[in-house]
């Protein structure tokens, strides 16, 4: 029967051993050993706020095993088995989720097709020159008074002709031209002939481009 011995000649292999672990446990220990001599070495005051501290200090240790939360250590091997079956379950059911992969029982849909526009939009715009526009005379003098300076204007009998040698387009922008001013102003001569309107009207004859013209023979 061999028996141990931990102490040794001095220089032996067990000494150096033993005073190793010496060493360890009093490097180990030196926090919990603090308190208890603070209190041993305190007086007066001091000595009883160390000696609730020291106590304050055993409890928290005593009861820390039994005030850990819930998820910090499992009760045995069971529960934690348990645990991990239900974050397998719930990891499979949320595999429909991941946009990587395409479960067999939820299609995924990688891409989007928009509703066709409604069948109006895909028509010809309507030609303005296919559709006569209609411009009564009147209207025709008013715009001749804003757009031309001076005295002579022509009759309504004789705008009913005039009309008829301007395109569509044309007679258009006459009507919008004519409803910048009112008739009060443009008959009454309430203001005076502002050049405005003609710089408007030629600026158009300049930007229209060329008229579509029908000949019969």
């Amino acid at each position: 029967m061999h028996v141990l011995r931990l102490w040794t000649r001095p220089g032996g292999l067990t000494f150096g051993y033993t005073a190793r672990v010496v060493a360890k446990v009093i490097l180990a220990s030196w926090p919990l050993a603090v308190p208890y001599i603070v209190c041993f070495y305190a007086t007066g005051v001091h000595k009883r706020v160390a000696r609730i501290r020291v106590g304050i200090c055993v409890i928290w240790r005593t009861c820390r095993e039994w005030i850990r939360p819930s998820y910090f250590k499992y009760r045995d091997l069971n529960a934690e088995g348990k645990y991990w079956e239900r974050s397998a379950r719930d990891q499979k059911a949320l595999q429909a989720s991941n946009a990587s992969t395409i479960p067999p029982e939820v299609p995924l849909v990688k891409y989007y097709m928009p509703k066709l526009l409604p069948p109006y939009r895909s028509l010809d715009r309507e030609d303005l020159e296919a559709k006569e526009y209609y411009l009564s005379a009147r209207i025709y003098c008013k715009w001749h008074r804003m757009v031309f300076q001076g005295p002579h204007h022509p009759t309504l009998r004789q705008a009913e002709e005039l009309v008829r040698w301007h395109s569509n387009r044309d007679r258009r922008e006459m009507y919008r031209i004519s409803r910048m001013l009112t008739d009060e102003e443009v008959f009454g001569q309430s203001v005076p002939w502002d050049p405005r309107y003609r710089y408007i009207w030629r600026k158009w004859l300049e930007t229209k481009g060329g008229d579509i013209a029908i000949v019969f023979v």
